[in-house]
């Protein structure tokens, strides 16, 4: 058996008692579970199957007390407790890795129940249901986070359809096949972090709890109140503004990152030539510092965006999240948390 890269946190001990915010997703991000119907989740028969199964954990784990939980069309959030102040230390060396074993569980249940409902017993026989290898859990810290949390998982299904994130990302439902289309988004994570790329094509997005997210926006609301903002074009390129010279605007804090942010706009004027739209150039615009650069591309850029999108494609297509880049922008990362805490 291949030695597969495992997305727990080193050395912690998940037997102890503590509070788990788990992700677990459906393998290709396949919607089986049912579907998002006026920002609501209707569950269908495997939807029902998945729910049954997670709300029968604590009947088949002790110490396992389930908190908030929400079943999406491809994916599974839930916050799970684990109790063992009162477990003797026979009891607790019985509950090493308890949350690797339940999930582990959950995932088996739930794979045979919707298999078998689709008569597929055999090994020999097409499998229909298979999840993501592995799963993401992020230790809860305090009540603060935990209630953030909370929240998360109530809002998730509204948010789904709300989000201009959801936007650019129902482009991406089919990822693993060769037409993926890469959104704005992507080529500048791409520049950015390879693993906050990976997290972000596979729906785990933490940027509703950045602070520098919401700066950018109020930076963004604040200084350019006359033009027409936000135009997303068939859910890829998600232009901050375009002026009346056909020049489209991309928003930035600051310097940092400076070259993902040159790079994403070269990748706007890339898609818009290909679609016949000529004579637009770009400007990145840094209102804190009142300087703008103006931005073009030329062939070789052309060959090195393409280049760029198929590197993309293979990162998006890695069945597990690449490595940490451990650089110094890992701080004020909005996954931060997810891979250091």
């Amino acid at each position: 058996m291949k030695n597969r890269k495992l997305q727990r946190l080193n050395g912690y001990d998940y037997s102890q008692e503590g509070v788990y915010f788990i992700t677990i997703i459906i393998k290709d991000r396949e919607k089986i579970f049912g579907e998002i119907i006026n920002s609501e989740m209707i569950l269908n028969e495997y939807g029902e199957i998945a729910k049954k199964c997670w709300e029968g954990i604590p009947e088949h784990n002790e110490n396992i007390i389930l908190d908030e939980y929400c079943i999406m069309p491809n994916h599974i959030h839930g916050i799970i407790e684990v109790r063992n102040r009162h477990a003797c230390s026979l009891q607790k060396k019985r509950n090493i890795q308890k949350i690797p074993v339940v999930i582990g569980s959950f995932k088996s249940a739930v794979t045979k129940l919707i298999n078998r409902k689709q008569g597929f017993l055999s090994p020999t026989n097409k499998i229909y249901f298979q999840w993501q290898k592995s799963y993401h859990d992020r230790i809860v810290r305090n009540d603060v986070e935990l209630e953030k949390i909370r929240n998360y998982i109530i809002e998730n299904a509204e948010n789904w359809e709300k989000d201009i994130e959801f936007k650019e990302t129902k482009s991406k439902e089919k990822f693993m096949e060769d037409d993926i289309r890469v959104t704005g988004v992507m080529f500048y994570y791409n520049f950015v972090c390879k693993r906050k790329l990976w997290y972000f094509s596979h729906n785990i997005s933490m940027e509703q709890n950045s602070e520098d997210v919401e700066i950018g926006k109020l930076i963004d609301k604040n200084t350019y109140k006359r033009e027409k903002k936000q135009i997303l074009i068939d859910g890829v390129i998600n232009i901050d503004f375009i002026d009346g010279n056909k020049v489209i605007h991309e928003v930035k804090k600051s310097r940092a990152i400076s070259e993902a942010g040159i790079w994403q706009l070269k990748y706007y004027l890339y898609y818009l030539r290909n679609k016949g739209v000529e004579g637009v150039t770009g400007l990145i615009d840094f209102p804190v510092l009142k300087k703008r650069e103006r931005i073009n591309i030329n062939k070789d850029d052309v060959i090195e965006i393409e280049k760029k999108l198929e590197e993309i494609k293979e990162v998006i297509k890695m069945p597990l999240v690449p490595s940490k880049i451990d650089s110094g922008i890992c701080k004020k990362c909005s996954y931060y948390e997810l891979c250091y805490i």
